[in-house]
């Protein structure tokens, strides 16, 4: 790879079928995410506890390099690597906290807790 030339990222997603599932988010929303200026004195300065790797790509952040914050977890990455992850996954690498519903998403109020099931048909016996 020549100076100066971004690396691609490419992640394919497939079912046990072998077919291409796509379940993440169009491009305009991906865009709609913060990004800022990577800075190691920033980053020193803010906690001890900052992350300074990528946890897509496994590299190290470099001096002024882009990164995009999810806004609901503030979890940060490179912008390619991020990008190409949210066009599959509709949610965070890190925490999977989702901003929209994911297809498998239940709301809390629709769960019942297994104790409580387990109680009502023993009381229907």
């Amino acid at each position: 790879m020549k100076k100066g030339e971004e690396e691609m990222i490419i992640f394919v997603a497939e079912d046990d079928d072998n077919e291409s599932i796509v379940v993440g988010l169009d491009q305009a929303v991906i865009n709609s995410y913060p990004k800022f200026q990577f800075s190691k004195e920033a980053a020193a300065a803010g906690s001890s506890n900052v992350n300074t790797t990528c946890s897509i790509c496994l590299c190290e952040y470099r001096e002024l390099e882009m990164l995009r914050m999810m806004p609901e977890c503030r979890h940060y990455f490179h912008v390619s690597c991020i990008d190409a992850w949210l066009k599959l996954n509709g949610s965070c690498p890190i925490c999977r906290n989702s901003p929209l519903p994911t297809p498998l998403s239940t709301p809390l109020s629709e769960v019942v807790p297994l104790s409580q099931y387990a109680a009502d048909r023993r009381r229907r016996r």
